[in-house]
């Protein structure tokens, strides 16, 4: 598999075997920051 740069392969790595699950991370197909998950939250809570 090719990455485009050193930290895609990083990245790759990472979320194939995660050392902290709790921990958020930024998946480039989810574009998932802290404060979209935490719109989420409020969303679902109402």
């Amino acid at each position: 598999m090719e990455y485009k740069s050193e930290k895609d392969r990083e990245d790759n790595n990472k979320s194939k075997n995660p050392k902290h699950p709790n921990r958020i991370t930024t998946d480039s197909k989810t574009k998932m920051t802290l404060e979209n998950i935490k719109e989420e939250i409020k969303k679902t809570r109402t």
